[in-house]
């Protein structure tokens, strides 16, 4: 990975003089102690020593993000699309991504088929991602009691706790038709399911800031969002799990994977989250970023939405969907009236 260093930017405020500067003061105290809240909670922020002890996960993840595609990124849609970023620089956050997200997102992208050339090439054409279940829910707040704590905070004391609210988060269709045995299940496990009601088993979410704000904040709350999508999952595996297969062993769990996106006008990061059972029997729930994308450039322009459609490619996959559906399964045959559990 490499380090992309952000050059210092001037205030829109700073034409409030040294209240400005006060204001930033207390703008990056009060992420930094947020932060620190959520490592005393076992959310932790670029663990690099641990995410390094795991090298073949690591591959893993990098052939999953950062793959090639049969089609790029259009000359023309990175011009019009910066274009659009100039002249849009100051409007305040919910106008400014509603209008930008769908430009680099696309709802349909090239997908390879079964077709070949004359000369055995593979024929790709455009698919839009509703035909394979996608879909997504904007400021879509998570269902309660699925963001893990080590501490329960009854008074809503505990900085940073709050229950995750991403700016977009992308998951599976619901099932218009489910199964019988989906009605048996209890409220716990439908809310695993759904933990961002509209949607099954959501996968990416991605926390913006407007020009006023910071890249660390986004972080702060993708670092919430994306360690309830890994929770989420990590409760349904357990549910499913036949007693006989023992206690979960120490170390990483490279099955409930999650990605997030932290975002500001000029900078993009994609992180991948995940968990790590401690020898105390502790959890931790580590978010490590994969790329930064600065926006005033073509190739980081389109490795970003590479990267993400290789996400939303993922989520979607027909063997994982299906991998989904055996879980929720098992645990309607189970015992489908499972309570939570004490400590998530």
């Amino acid at each position: 990975m490499t380090f992309v260093q952000q050059g210092k930017e001037k205030s829109l405020s700073s034409c409030n003089g040294s209240s400005s500067s006060g204001h930033d003061r207390k703008q990056k105290e009060n992420v930094y102690n947020v932060r620190m809240s959520l490592a005393e909670q076992g959310m932790w922020f670029e663990n690099y020593d641990s995410y390094d002890k795991y090298p073949a996960f690591k591959a893993k993840i990098d052939r999953l993000v950062f793959r090639d595609r049969g089609s790029v990124m259009r000359t023309e849609s990175v011009r019009k699309i910066k274009q659009w970023r100039r002249e849009n620089a100051i409007e305040k956050k919910s106008t400014y991504y509603a209008s930008l997200e769908p430009q680099i997102i696309k709802r349909e992208r090239m997908v390879p088929t079964l077709k070949r050339s004359s000369d055995g090439v593979i024929i790709e054409e455009s698919q839009k991602f509703v035909e394979d279940r996608l879909h997504r829910q904007i400021d879509c707040l998570f269902a309660n009691g699925v963001l893990p704590k080590r501490i329960e905070d009854y008074a809503g004391k505990i900085l940073g706790l709050t229950n995750p609210k991403p700016d977009v988060v992308f998951g599976i269709l619901k099932d218009r038709f489910p199964p019988p045995a989906r009605a048996q299940l209890s409220g716990f496990v439908k809310n695993l399911i759904g933990v961002a009601p509209g949607l099954e088993h959501p996968f990416f979410g991605i926390e913006v800031e407007g020009p006023g704000g910071s890249i660390e904040e986004a972080e702060n709350q993708a670092l919430r969002t994306g360690t309830t999508l890994v929770n989420a999952f990590r409760q349904l595996v357990k549910a499913a799990k036949d007693p006989a297969q023992g206690e979960e062993k120490e170390g990483l769990d490279d099955v409930t994977f999650a990605f997030t996106c932290s975002w500001v006008p000029h900078l993009a990061k994609i992180h991948v989250h995940w968990h790590e059972l401690q020898k105390d029997g502790s959890s931790v729930w580590h978010m490590n970023v994969l790329r930064y994308y600065l926006m005033d450039y073509d190739d980081h322009m389109e490795n970003f939405r590479r990267d993400i459609y290789n996400i939303l490619d993922w989520g979607i996959d027909c063997g994982r969907q299906t991998m989904l559906r055996e879980i929720v399964a098992k645990i309607a045959m189970k015992d489908p009236q499972i309570s939570p559990p004490e400590q998530l």
